[in-house]
C-alpha cells in the first residue's frame, strides 16, 4: 500500500483496488456521512416535532380535562349551596312556627265557651304577655272596651262574673300570632 509515495505495510498487489487509496475511501465516507447526517438532522426534526405535538395534546387535553372537572365542581358545588339555602330556610320556618306557637300556646286552650273564672286567668295572661312582648301585643274586646293596655284589661276583670259562660274567639296577625281576643257574653 503507498502512503505518500512510499510502501507502508503489506505489499500492494494483495491489496484490492478499491482499497489502495486511503484518501479516496476517505472522500467517499465523507459524503456518505453528509448523507446519513443530513437525514438524522430531519429525522430529529420529526421526531421533535412529533414530541412537541404529542406535549401540545397533553396540555390540552389536560386544559379541556381540567375545564370539565371545573364545571362539574363547580355544579357539585352550586347544588349543595341551594340544598343548604333550602334546609336554612326549612329550619327557619320550623322556628318562626315555633316561635307562633310558643306565643300562642298559653291562650289557645281558651278559646270556645269558656266560665268566667278562666276567662279571667286569661286576661291575666294577656296583661302578662303584653308586659313582655311589645312586638306583639293583644287587644281584648269586650262589650263597649277594646284595648291592649293593662288598666283597661283589669277593669274588664271586674264586669266578668266567675260563674257565666262566655265565648271566646282569637283573631290572627298575618304572620299567625295572637293579636286579639273577642269575649262576648252566651
Amino acid at each position: 500500500m503507498k502512503k505518500n509515495s512510499d510502501y507502508v505495510g503489506i505489499d500492494e498487489k494483495y491489496i484490492p483496488e478499491n482499497e489502495k487509496y486511503v484518501e479516496e475511501t476517505i472522500q467517499y465516507d465523507k459524503n456518505k456521512a453528509k448523507k446519513y447526517i443530513k437525514g438524522g438532522i430531519i429525522v430529529y426534526l420529526v421526531v421533535f416535532c412529533i414530541i412537541f405535538l404529542i406535549v401540545i395534546g397533553v396540555f390540552v387535553f389536560a386544559f379541556f380535562g381540567f375545564h370539565s372537572i371545573n364545571k362539574k365542581a363547580n355544579g357539585i358545588i352550586n347544588n349543595v349551596e341551594e340544598k343548604s339555602k333550602e334546609q336554612f330556610n326549612d329550619i327557619s320556618d320550623k322556628a318562626r312556627e315555633f316561635e307562633i306557637t310558643k306565643f300562642n300556646n298559653p291562650f289557645s286552650h281558651y278559646e270556645g265557651q269558656q266560665v268566667g273564672v278562666k276567662v279571667n286567668s286569661l286576661l291575666n295572661n294577656v296583661v302578662s304577655s303584653n308586659g313582655k312582648n311589645s312586638n306583639h301585643l293583644i287587644t281584648v274586646i269586650y262589650d263597649d272596651v277594646k284595648s291592649s293596655d293593662s288598666a283597661s284589661i283589669i277593669s274588664i276583670e271586674s264586669k266578668i262574673d266567675n260563674f257565666t259562660n262566655y265565648s271566646v274567639v282569637f283573631g290572627y296577625d298575618s304572620d299567625g300570632y295572637i293579636n286579639q281576643v273577642t269575649i262576648s257574653n252566651m
